[in-house]
């Protein structure tokens, strides 16, 4: 059982940076495609 909870949370990390990975690129495209419009527009939250 200690194995698999060891394995769930490799995965998990390895999942976490993969997808921050992803998120940085995804807004890393935007703020250029904001830059490239134009000025940029006030953040919405």
């Amino acid at each position: 059982m200690q194995l698999v909870h060891v394995l769930l949370i490799e995965l998990g990390s390895q999942y976490t940076e993969v997808l921050s990975r992803r998120l940085r690129e995804l807004y890393c495209k935007v703020t250029k495609l904001s830059l490239e419009k134009g000025p940029p527009a006030p953040p919405r939250r």
